[in-house]
């Protein structure tokens, strides 16, 4: 079943990105139209100029927390936690999160499963039975180079319809996460992605990836 998963929504990002031309189209589409001058897009070129030694001091985790406020994750749908226990529940997680830091989302199949299990089981950081999304850009925020974020109005979306994605079982939730992260994963080894210059929303391949879909989504959106 999950392999199934994996070849359907890598099947997708095939077909939508043949072609380079369509590559440039759809960053240039979410470097234009996607949040221009929004504070959370500052916010995000902020933190990808911090070193990964001091992606756990305070000043950081602070920083992370304000820009998935920004990126609306504590709205009514998306609740964060506390910052106190946000904040200890990153350092309590540190020495895992550690491990991740050197790997990519090009080698994303070599890393144990296990790994990303404990990170969701024992991360506190949404007051939400559905921590998909905010488990995602949490991670991507301290893995820039390895966690593609997934978020409801764009990536669920465009791998398959949102309404079937409105769920709090556990094992659902990874299994989608897992295998999201494996398509994009498979499509950034059979891409050259980077070429395409760092600046703006682009400062990573798996944010890159994430630019492809939000700006497909949008030019398709408009017809």
């Amino acid at each position: 079943m999950a392999e199934k998963m994996v070849t359907e929504f890598l099947n997708k990002l095939e077909k939508s990105f043949s072609r380079e031309k369509d590559i440039q189209k759809y960053l240039q589409k979410t470097s234009t139209d996607y949040r221009v001058l929004d504070p959370g897009r500052l916010l995000y070129e902020m933190m990808m100029k911090t070193s990964s030694k001091d992606r756990f001091s305070d000043d950081y985790v602070k920083l992370v927390y304000v820009t998935l406020k920004a990126w609306n994750m504590d709205s009514r749908g998306a609740k964060l936690c506390k910052y106190e226990e946000f904040f200890e529940s990153i350092q309590k997680n540190k020495t895992t999160l550690k491990k991740l830091q050197s790997k990519e989302i090009q080698n994303f199949d070599e890393i144990d499963q296990r790994l990303f299990e404990g990170l969701f089981d024992n991360l506190s950081l949404t007051q939400k039975k559905s921590k998909l999304v905010t488990f995602s850009k949490t991670l991507h925020f301290f893995l820039p180079s390895l966690v593609v974020p997934i978020d409801r109005k764009f990536t669920l979306d465009f791998f398959e319809k949102n309404s079937q994605y409105t769920f709090h079982n556990r094992e659902r939730q990874l299994s989608v996460f897992m295998n999201i992260e494996r398509a994009y994963s498979v499509f950034a080894c059979r891409r050259d992605l980077n070429e395409y210059p760092k600046w703006g929303w682009n400062q990573n391949i798996p944010k890159i990836l994430d630019n492809l879909v939000i700006g497909y989504m949008l030019s398709n959106k408009e017809k």
